[in-house]
């Protein structure tokens, strides 16, 4: 995402066309993401109810990176063998379509792979374990966040010139490279648990307007910790998109800015071209660093926070006992008897963990994701305090900490209350046979694709969100006269605002 919209410049496009080409992701996040999540829950296919989406879905992906690298190139071929002027307007118009249509493309097709690999996490871990798994999770995304960021860093076209004469060319074909080895290695070795239809499933269409009549259907019933999770994280995500999608762009115009002014100091002896080139390596660089402090957080973190849910009991439940929408009732099974149990790996699901005594018991998971709120919206509005390079860096890097727990807290909450068997179904009492709770508690796993699809929704529409609002406030201050990074440094901090009111609503989740 970083580098997208420097590859977009390049081709010629502006800033405010840039910010509603972004649209892409947001939207196929909020419609196709929750059609694909109920489409694998009800799935029968051999392979599982999540591989077939993930492996197919893995293949448009790569297919479609690899074509929006090479955009600029297929183009120019086109119109200098019929004659064309390659820099034309024509020609600069059907290369921003062709460059806008591969990126719709591409974010439709990721959509199976991001919801499939989040369900099959719900569907492989027992309950004790969906905050181990949540972690460990975010920080194999943060090893490959690193990793990704550094290959941005790098001059490819010069230490790897196989992989394409332009860095965005080499960049594709490793990511390429790196989706199709993990998924591989994924769906070779996670075995998936043949989950029988229920009967009133099983008679449901396929139709799209069926299956958003269900979603929504299922969005009324949710419990009212996942809604608030939802809400929260509808207004974090007006604040991180612009971060994700601008920052670079926003470092390297500070990158060129000092190198202008002192060009003997920052980048001595650049052509303007080469100056524009390191100034996206060191707004990837800056990248390097927030993804480096997110993952010593996702690593660190977790020995100190308690458990992100209260326990849920059902030892006074009996048949007479009514029940509220916003208290489900649960399986005694379910419950976890661990109740300010840390976030770390034990040997077995029920065994103490032998550093709990790092735990703070008041650090739980929603004070923390609140604190991390906060530190976002400080940090962002502090651009408007500094314009200098290295400041500026430092401020990305310590977001990395936010980010840490925004990659985890969230799906740590959601998959516990999955996996608890609290979304909404029939009421379990101490009555009730073991064999019916089970068969209940399975009705409920088979809904972890919707659910995810769900919270996808809540993360994917104020993207949208801040897609319009970004190019709407791109174009009133170019009306101004201010454009570039302080346009976008204007921009930041408006998803400041926004992560203060995520802040306030984290503040609310009872845990």
């Amino acid at each position: 995402m970083s580098q997208g919209s420097p590859y977009l410049s390049s081709l010629g496009l502006p800033a405010y066309l840039i910010s509603l080409i972004w649209l892409a992701g947001p939207l196929s996040g909020a419609f196709v993401q929750p059609y694909i999540g109920i489409m694998s829950d009800r799935c029968q296919h051999p392979w599982g109810r999540r591989k077939p989406f993930i492996i197919f879905g893995t293949i448009a992906t790569i297919i479609c990176m690899l074509s929006l690298s090479w955009t600029a190139d297929v183009n120019g071929f086109l119109f200098s063998r019929f004659g064309g002027d390659v820099e034309g307007r024509v020609a600069v118009v059907v290369r921003g379509m062709v460059a806008a249509a591969w990126i719709w493309a591409l974010n439709v097709s990721i959509q199976p792979v991001q919801a499939g690999l989040r369900a099959l996490i719900v569907d492989s871990c027992p309950p004790k374990q969906q905050v181990q798994a949540s972690a460990y999770a975010s920080c194999v995304t943060g090893i490959g966040s690193i990793f990704g960021y550094s290959s941005g860093f790098i001059p490819l076209p010069q230490v790897l010139p196989w992989l394409g004469n332009t860095q965005f060319k080499g960049l594709c074909v490793i990511a390429s490279v790196a989706l199709a080895s993990t998924v591989a290695i994924t769906c070779s070795i996670v075995d998936e648990r043949k989950a029988a239809l229920q009967a009133d499933e099983s008679r449901q269409g396929y139709g799209v307007i069926t299956v958003f009549r269900q979603i929504f259907k299922r969005l009324r019933r949710m419990p009212t910790t996942i809604k608030r999770v939802c809400m929260v994280q509808f207004f974090a995500w007006m604040g991180w998109f612009p971060f994700l999608f601008y920052i670079t762009t926003y470092i390297g115009d500070l990158y060129q800015a000092e190198a202008l002014s002192h060009p003997n100091t920052t980048a001595p002896f650049q052509s303007p071209l080469s100056l524009r080139q390191s100034s996206v390596r060191y707004g990837a660089l800056s990248m390097v660093f927030f993804a480096t402090t997110a993952l010593m957080a996702n690593l660190f973190l977790p020995f100190f926070v308690s458990s992100p849910l209260p326990r849920t009991s059902t030892s006074t439940i009996s048949p007479d006992t009514p029940q509220t929408e916003d208290e489900p009732s649960s399986p005694d099974f379910l419950n976890d008897e661990n109740e300010q149990r840390p976030f770390l790996p034990s040997a077995s699901p029920s065994e103490p963990l032998p550093a709990s005594t790092l735990a703070i018991p008041w650090l739980t998971l929603h004070r923390s994701w609140t604190a991390s709120h906060i530190l976002s919206s400080l940090l962002l509005l502090s651009t408007a305090l500094t314009h200098a390079r290295i400041p500026s860096t430092i401020l990305v890097a310590l977001l990395g900490i936010s980010w840490a727990l925004t990659q985890w807290a969230p799906f740590a909450v959601i998959n516990s209350e999955i996996a608890r068997g609290s979304l909404g179904h029939p009421q379990i009492t101490r009555s009730d046979e073991d064999d019916e709770a089970k068969n209940d508690l399975e009705r409920v796993e088979q809904q972890a694709g919707t659910i995810m699809g769900l919270h996808n929704m809540a993360i994917a529409v104020p993207q949208i969100v801040a897609a319009v609002g970004s190019s709407a406030l791109f174009w009133l201050l170019g009306r101004w006269g201010i454009v570039g990074g302080e346009a976008v440094g204007w921009v930041l901090r408006m998803g400041g605002v926004a992560m203060g009111g995520a802040a306030v609503l984290a503040y609310r989740i009872n845990a």
